[in-house]
């Protein structure tokens, strides 16, 4: 590799090469300022929350979207959490559901209870309640009744077999629990079960009340099934607990993708460098912007939606490049000046002219969807677009400093520059090849 000679600072004062001298003379004082102003954002990027809401991110001038939301201010929640109470005994689970009943009703984040176990709506509904082999036989009797008529429709028909039409509801069965409910119960049966709706307070969104709820219900059952001979169980459902899921599952997501992000790095810088201190040059920056990020989120937007909660891994990884730019650039001018600050001032000027734009380019790319009436989008775009500017600035500053700081008081023995690796064309073919095989693997995840 070719090295490109030192730069004159006396001859040339850029600012791009002022900028350079001042970092590598003041390291100690950068990493201070930066360090005192990251802890003065932790508690405010700590107050970062999600929310899995997508209601949240439709275009808040829509009619529809504006009466709803009105809607939800006056009454709160605008669906159900069903309660189900099942026992062995048909007298313990009539009254454990009416205990319950009166119990919930007390909760604070309830607005009133309804048991609607033995309503007749239920018989009216019975569709709404069949098994998967049911319901495909329902279509099979729907495609055969349309047939008939569409026989019968035609003027050439001739009913010679004296054809009766289809019954539709022929043959049909309920879930295996809802034979269980109310009017559909049948002595027979193992178990009998009861129905509760409760109203919650807050919206469906609430997830932090939603949890409270649970909690306090799980708790209140739990002393009345104390007042029972008879075992009795409780279950929750409904829109309420399938969207807390929802929720649980895109956070499990997030920690997950961010564990996956974090070793993958690692592991490449390791392969890179094959050194600890490399980990924390690399990576220590890009921690300090993720807390800068989430700060500005938190000021600016106030949370993360189901869209920009993937963005710390994002983030994270293209911030990475910069880091492991001035890694590579800064070994190779430190073996061959060995001197530590004219090489981070050499590695800082070469880098300068391709990193910067190439920030900007990619901001430019996420500050386009900042016109879209979508939130997810447009809050992606600020988020994304804001913090690969802070990511740049912060790995720019920090990560220069850090390394002058480490290596003046801790130095570290380095071999002289020597002949730059060449990989293998097997290497490289396997390299290529595992890349095409995760695409095509990726591929095959597209639902």
């Amino acid at each position: 590799m070719k090295i490109q000679p030192p730069v004159n600072f006396e001859e040339k004062k850029s600012f791009v090469e002022i900028l350079a001298r001042f970092i590598t003379k003041n390291a100690l004082a950068i990493l201070i300022v930066f360090t005192l102003a990251t802890l003065a954002l932790i508690p405010v990027a700590s107050k970062l929350k999600l929310r899995a809401n997508f209601l949240d991110l439709l275009p808040e001038s829509h009619p529809s979207i504006k009466n709803l939301k009105e809607l939800t201010a006056h009454v709160g929640g605008t669906s159900f959490m069903i309660v189900v109470v099942d026992s062995l005994d048909e007298k313990t689970s009539v009254e454990a559901t009416k205990r319950f009943g009166e119990v919930a009703a007390t909760f604070k984040q309830v607005e009133f209870v309804d048991n609607r176990t033995n309503i007749p709506a239920f018989e009216n509904r019975k569709l709404l309640f069949l098994n998967l082999k049911s319901v495909e036989k329902l279509k099979t009797n729907i495609q055969d009744l349309m047939g008939y008529y569409r026989r019968t429709s035609n003027p050439f028909y001739v009913d010679l077999l004296d054809e009766d039409p289809p019954k539709v509801d022929d043959g049909l069965e309920l879930e295996e629990q809802i034979s269980r409910i109310g009017g559909f119960s049948a002595k027979t049966r193992d178990s009998f079960m009861e129905v509760l709706l409760i109203k919650p307070k807050h919206p469906i969104s609430d997830f932090t009340h939603t949890q409270e709820l649970f909690g306090d219900a799980k708790r209140a059952f739990e002393e009345i099934k104390k007042e029972f001979k008879y075992p009795v169980n409780l279950g929750i459902t409904g829109p309420y607990r399938t969207r807390f899921e929802e929720y649980q599952t895109i956070k499990r997501d997030l920690q997950r993708t961010g564990m996956i992000t974090a070793i993958l790095l690692i592991l490449i810088n390791l392969i890179a460098f094959r050194n600890f201190r490399s980990l924390v040059y690399a990576y220590l920056p890009l921690v300090v912007g993720t807390v800068w990020i989430w700060a500005f989120t938190q000021v600016s937007i106030g949370y993360l939606n189901i869209i920009t909660a993937f963005l710390a891994a994002i983030l994270f990884g293209m911030a990475g490049d910069y880091t492991f730019h001035i890694l590579v650039s800064f070994e190779e001018d430190y073996r061959a000046t060995g001197d530590l600050r004219k090489a981070m001032e050499m590695t800082y000027v070469e880098l300068w002219k391709p990193l910067w734009p190439s920030m900007w380019t990619t901001a430019a790319v996420f500050y386009a969807m900042t016109i879209s009436d979508f939130a997810g989008f447009r809050h992606f775009g600020i988020i994304a677009g804001v913090g690969i500017v802070i990511s740049f600035v912060i790995v720019l500053f920090v990560q220069p400093s850090l390394i002058i700081f480490v290596e003046t008081y801790f130095p570290k023995k380095r071999k002289p520059l020597g002949k730059t690796f060449e990989p293998s064309k097997p290497l490289i073919y396997a390299i290529i090849g595992a890349g095409v095989l995760f695409t095509l693997f990726s591929l095959t995840q597209i639902p």
